[in-house]
């Protein structure tokens, strides 16, 4: 798998091939409907990492079984969505940052040099794990693929 690869791929293309009985759909529609028309307001806007929030605190857990997933394809989609998910709060983070910054800048904040100091911290961490995202998944996306290929010969 090479750097180019979309990962993104792995797990739209799971829900797309209706392997999921519908439960993704069921799961996701209601980040969709603020997702595909762009967040009107900020109940919206806060309502998006909520919702990431909640699969990040379930997600270890569901994995935690031992039947959690069946197949090499399922752990495919499963870190495909995680590494998304990890490039998407690296992002995010600086998405925020600069929120923080046109909020500072019209004087609608009351931050004190120590929550900076801290949310400063975290831009630092998400930059430097953004940067490592490619060698990370072009490593597990080898390491993913042996093992498909062990199962599937």
């Amino acid at each position: 798998m090479g750097d180019a690869e979309n990962w993104r791929t792995h797990w739209t293309t799971y829900e797309a091939a209706d392997t999921d009985r519908g439960i993704v759909g069921d799961a996701c529609n209601g980040i969709r409907l603020i997702t595909e028309t762009g967040a009107k307001d900020p109940v919206e806007t806060i309502a998006l990492p909520i919702a990431g929030a909640e699969d990040a605190e379930g997600l270890p857990e569901a994995l935690a079984g031992e039947w959690a997933l069946y197949t090499p394809e399922q752990l495919t989609a499963t870190a495909s969505a995680v590494f998304s998910q990890l490039e998407g709060v690296a992002a995010n983070l600086h998405a925020l940052k600069a929120t923080l910054e046109r909020m500072e800048a019209r004087r609608a904040t009351a931050f004190t040099g120590t929550a900076r100091d801290r949310l400063t911290a975290r831009f630092r961490m998400a930059t430097s794990v953004r940067a490592r995202l490619p060698r990370i998944m072009v490593a597990s996306a080898r390491t993913t693929k042996v093992g498909v290929r062990r199962v599937l010969t």
